[in-house]
């Protein structure tokens, strides 16, 4: 192989691995509106949480099941990191974001007006960061 031939295919490996990049980390659109849509669904579950908890054990799961499946989905994202680590802090119910207040709920059975509000705020805060991040992504 000579010269102008190693230059060429170094070119366009090169070409090839900044394509395979930039799509790794560059703005998902669907991801966004996943994200913004479990953002409603979830703030309005725990507008719920002053009644009991019983009461809503099929909207409980269906949070707890989705907010897996957006976890999966941003895993299976390969150089979104940082997007991980932010959904399995609201993913562990051993923190006092999503699933540790859901968990929290289910134990009290309810929660009272400034547990909710206080909750729901920090909540929308962390889904924010998440939205931000993934639209400061290239387009």
């Amino acid at each position: 192989m000579n010269t102008a031939s190693r230059r060429l295919l170094g070119i366009l490996s090169l070409a090839t691995l900044l394509v395979l990049v930039a799509g790794c980390i560059a703005f998902r659109p669907d991801s966004y509106s996943a994200t913004e849509a479990f953002k409603k669904q979830a703030l309005a579950l725990m507008a719920e949480a002053g009644k009991p908890a019983s009461d809503h054990v099929i909207e409980i799961a269906t949070v707890r099941r989705d907010l897996d499946q957006r976890l999966a989905d941003e895993r299976a994202r390969p150089g979104n990191e940082q997007i991980v680590a932010m959904w399995t802090i609201l993913a562990d119910p051993q923190r006092d974001l999503l699933a540790g207040y859901l968990q929290t709920w289910e134990a009290r059975g309810t929660l009272s007006p400034a547990l909710i509000a206080g909750k729901q705020d920090q909540v929308a805060r962390a889904l924010d960061k998440i939205l931000v991040l993934e639209k400061s992504k290239p387009q």
